[in-house]
């Protein structure tokens, strides 16, 4: 059942082009369980280097005023694939709305499944994809 779980969240973000973490991932910490699914979790692992190449080949001038966030939530087994970043304004910071996101996922008020067409309508599309 647990793997039915986990193919089944991987066909919905590999539909989306975005790959999901795995155990097989670099980053990958544990299996984190929620009352509605599991995932694999991976770490948070995105350098300088990855960080500063998004910006300017985005043309990100400004770049102390932009995180580089992942679009699926690593909370969510999103990845530190360059698929799963996008370059976002601090002014536009979706960290509050991800925050209540995960707690109603952890306390099992939101479907796991469900949290990412919730994700997937807020961050819509990203709006530089010139690096992937």
């Amino acid at each position: 059942m647990k793997y039915l779980v986990l193919l089944s969240l991987f066909c919905v973000l590999s539909v989306q082009g975005f790959e999901l973490c795995s155990v097989d991932d670099p980053d990958f910490s544990y299996i984190r369980s929620y009352p509605t699914g599991k995932i694999p979790y991976c770490e948070r692992r995105v350098s300088r280097e990855t960080r500063m190449f998004i910006y300017e080949s985005c043309g990100v001038e400004d770049y102390w005023n932009y995180t580089v966030d992942h679009e699926y939530s690593l909370w969510m087994g999103g990845s530190n694939n360059l698929d799963n970043l996008c370059p976002q304004p601090k002014s536009q910071s979706t960290a509050n709305f991800e925050g209540r996101l995960y707690n109603d996922v952890r306390d099992g008020i939101v479907p796991l499944s469900q949290s990412y067409e919730l994700m997937y309508e807020l961050k819509d599309e990203c709006w530089c994809t010139s690096f992937r």
